[in-house]
């Protein structure tokens, strides 16, 4: 086990024809077989074995990150995020719902304005509220008018009370389009960029 020569030479077996269809040689599964051996305090991550088999393909990365994030291993959330695999609202939500502090610095010292727009359209308020105790930046007006358009109306509250950047009238006509009554008498009462 943890052979990178012999997992090289299962991925070049692969690629010959009269292989190209043997279910034996299936290597989509790989990242989750990986994932499950990781589940195993006793198993130690193979940084090489893994840089293979992502670079002959196989796995959903997303679902490992995820995984990751839950077993609050910022090494191997480390090792995920330096090849380019993103971190999302739904990897920092998860974060924040698997209480992993350790994981959330991390994904806070490496991430963007963007990601609190992003926590909000998602309707993640405790990603919301967390970025913005710690983010240097800011958001933008797309924060709120994503959360009123898809009627989260207690993200759309705490960025009423704790951020300047706003919204736009396309937070209310959203709310309004998509019928979220709730979100559309807030913005009324306490914002005055209206409505078109």
């Amino acid at each position: 086990m943890g052979d990178v020569r012999m997992l090289q030479l299962l991925f070049e077996l692969k690629t010959r024809p009269q292989y190209e269809h043997d279910k034996l040689l299936r290597f989509t599964d790989v990242m989750c077989i990986a994932d499950l051996k990781a589940r195993d305090p006793t198993w130690q991550w193979e940084p090489h074995l893994m840089l293979t088999a992502l670079g002959f393909g196989g796995g959903d990365l997303r679902m490992n990150l995820v995984a990751a994030v839950h077993r609050g291993n910022v090494d191997e959330i480390q090792w995920l995020h330096e090849r380019s695999y993103a971190m999302t609202a739904e990897t920092a939500d998860s974060a924040a719902a698997a209480q992993r502090p350790a994981v959330l610095a991390y994904l806070y010292a490496h991430t963007t304005a963007r990601a609190i727009d992003e926590a909000a359209w998602g309707g993640h308020l405790p990603v919301v509220r967390f970025l913005h105790a710690h983010l240097a930046g800011g958001c933008t007006p797309q924060a709120m008018n994503g959360a009123a358009l898809r009627g989260y109306l207690d993200v759309v509250q705490f960025l009423h009370e704790n951020r300047r950047e706003g919204c736009t009238p396309n937070a209310m006509n959203g709310a309004a389009a998509r019928g979220h009554l709730s979100v559309v008498q807030f913005l009324h009462e306490n914002r005055r960029e209206g409505c078109s």
